[in-house]
């Protein structure tokens, strides 16, 4: 195959792998969304606040969030039931991130 013939073929498949010889068969994708994540993590309750429905928690590292070991205050779902859990008790609970990038404790209870 001659040098001229060559660089056809190899402009050819370039324009076919480009897409442009499929202009008349588009489709629509859906739109990419953040999807809801959750973590299952055990740590260490330092208060309840049942007013406001937080919970003062110390855990370790969460790698599904890539947060570091900290303490902090976590909203908590309507439906987790706060009362009885008891400051420096070991809890083991449930993260949920939503679409929105907040974070709320959705299960949480004693560890055993």
């Amino acid at each position: 195959m001659n040098q001229r013939m060559r660089i056809m073929v190899l402009a050819t498949t370039a324009w076919l792998a480009s897409g442009v010889a499929m202009a008349g068969m588009e489709h629509e994708h859906p739109p990419m969304t953040q999807t809801t994540a959750t973590a299952q993590v055990t740590g260490t309750l330092h208060g309840v606040d049942l007013a406001k429905r937080t919970a003062d928690i110390e855990h370790p590292a969460v790698p599904e969030f890539r947060w570091p070991a900290m303490r902090m205050n976590f909203s908590v779902a309507q439906g987790v039931k706060l009362e009885g859990l008891k400051p420096g008790e070991s809890v083991h609970f449930t993260i949920t991130r939503s679409e929105q990038t907040t974070f709320t404790i959705t299960e949480m209870g004693p560890a055993h």
